[in-house]
């Protein structure tokens, strides 16, 4: 019951304060002691975007100190790493500082501090995203900050991702068998993860290269014999040889069609008719 009792005076208290500040907002208060109880209520509650909206509309009339804005959304941070508004709001702080450049700079590393925590955080993996642009960093420097984490763990989208973002508009067949390999690595320790299977597709969309085609095609016919039950190399290998039909071998198309069928009947509406039938 005295737990109870707390965090109902906690609720009330945090209540009261929103009451307050909300009453300063409108009326037009954009003094330091405002923003000394916007303070307050965003190391209680970091989430309260409306009080960060507030918080940069008395900035705007006292001036921004970028020190003691980085310092209470580092805390807010550590409380909560994926608070949407708590990243938003660092930046804006670096975007409106007088030292953009440098700034953004430094922040790298307190993404690589963030993501190594939790390397898939995509709040932090989007923020560091627009730091990069603005420090400068080269693309081969953040793909490989990106691949370092996927050498950590294959199962991350946002690295994924950075990487798929770093790349050329075309592969040619040695940077493709490359990144395919990569992606060999991640599925055939874990078939049923998607991340990999979505960077495969993008890779394959960039590259024209027979060799390369024929050989990701084998590869998941042998990852298909490995995990007959696995939903994903079947619909990879289906998909693929839906867009090179060259590759596929006699009566393969519809077998993938059956197969589907039987390991996803949930869904085996959405894999449609094989061919035979469908004509």
């Amino acid at each position: 019951e005295a737990e109870v009792e707390a965090e109902r005076r906690k609720a009330k208290n945090y209540t009261t304060l929103v009451a307050h500040v909300s009453g300063l907002r409108k009326a037009g208060d954009r003094g330091a002691a405002a923003l000394g109880v916007v303070t307050k209520l965003l190391r209680y509650n970091c989430d309260a975007y409306s009080m960060w909206n507030y918080r940069r509309e008395i900035l705007g009339t006292l001036g921004l100190e970028v020190a003691a804005e980085l310092e209470l959304t580092a805390v807010c941070l550590k409380k909560n790493p994926k608070s949407y508004p708590t990243w938003a709001h660092r930046r804006w702080v670096v975007e409106t500082a007088a030292d953009r450049r440098g700034l953004a700079a430094s922040e790298l590393e307190l993404c690589a501090q963030f993501l190594a925590v939790d390397e898939r955080n995509f709040h932090c993996w989007n923020y560091r995203r627009d730091m990069s642009a603005w420090a400068g960093e080269t693309d081969a420097d953040a793909e490989a900050f990106a691949r370092g984490k996927l050498d950590a763990n294959f199962s991350n989208y946002s690295a994924f991702h950075e990487v798929t973002t770093r790349m050329p508009a075309t592969l040619d067949a040695t940077r493709a068998r490359t990144d395919l390999d990569l992606v060999a690595q991640a599925i055939f320790t874990e078939p049923d993860d998607q991340s990999a299977w979505w960077f495969a597709e993008a890779v394959l969309g960039k590259t024209d290269d027979a060799d390369v085609h024929a050989h990701h095609a084998a590869t998941l016919r042998q990852l298909r014999d490995l995990e007959p039950q696995a939903k994903w190399p079947a619909l990879a290998l289906l998909r693929h040889l839906h867009r090179r039909p060259a590759l596929a071998q006699a009566d393969e198309v519809i077998a993938l069609h059956a197969r589907l069928a039987a390991v996803d009947p949930a869904h085996a509406g959405m894999y449609g008719p094989p061919p035979a039938a469908a004509s």
